[in-house]
């Protein structure tokens, strides 16, 4: 009985030490809706109720010549804390069941390219919480979706800028011409952008 006791003993005191993860995440926005060109950003808040952890953010999906920045990418991320008033007018902060903790703020940006087709897009990110230490540890890896709706630009927004274009064209060659001091030509590159002007709106 003794000699069992002891093998017993052995055994447990050579099982590795468990180091277990907490990684929460939540997002504030899933979807949003963005016309080509244009830049969009998502925000994600991570909070740990466990020991510290180091955390790793990387692309997994993304639409081809899109261009996706991560910020941050790598992060360690502290034991949350319950904390009481006053609070950081600039954090941001959880109400959980082991009281208000201030949480970790990611940023996804993700800029359309100025030709992309009208559609919806998903966007994939991988978040890798803690590490292999001695023993044995808990790894979580959580993949988040992200969905961007591509809108079609508007036919006021061609009018401004197809005319905005010709606009800064001719007032380039109306500079030019004032610096050259020919009166005849700046009257002539005028009457061309109202000219232009309508047959942009006469086509749209």
């Amino acid at each position: 009985m003794k000699t069992k006791f002891i093998v017993a003993l052995i055994f447990f005191l050579l099982i590795p030490t468990v180091q277990a993860t907490s990684l929460g995440i939540i997002k504030k926005t899933t979807q949003t809706e963005v016309k080509p060109g244009e830049t969009t950003i998502f925000k994600m808040l991570f909070w740990n109720t466990e020991s510290s952890m180091p955390v790793q953010l990387s692309l997994k999906k993304a639409p081809e010549n899109w261009v996706i920045i991560i910020r941050p990418e790598t992060f360690t991320l502290e034991k949350s804390k319950p904390e009481s008033p006053p609070y950081d007018t600039e954090a941001e902060y959880l109400n959980l069941p082991i009281g208000i903790v201030r949480t970790t703020p990611v940023r996804l940006y993700v800029k359309v390219p100025g030709s992309e087709e009208q559609g919806e897009y998903d966007v994939k990110i991988v978040a890798r919480g803690g590490s292999l230490g001695e023993g044995v540890s808990v790894f979580t890896e959580r993949t988040l979706k992200f969905t961007v709706k591509v809108t079609q630009i508007s036919l006021e927004e061609r009018i401004l800028k197809l005319g905005g274009d010709a606009v800064d064209k001719l007032t380039g060659m109306a500079t030019a011409v004032v610096e050259q001091g020919n009166i005849l030509l700046i009257f002539v590159s005028v009457f061309a952008v109202i000219g232009i002007s309508w047959i942009i709106k006469r086509r749209l």
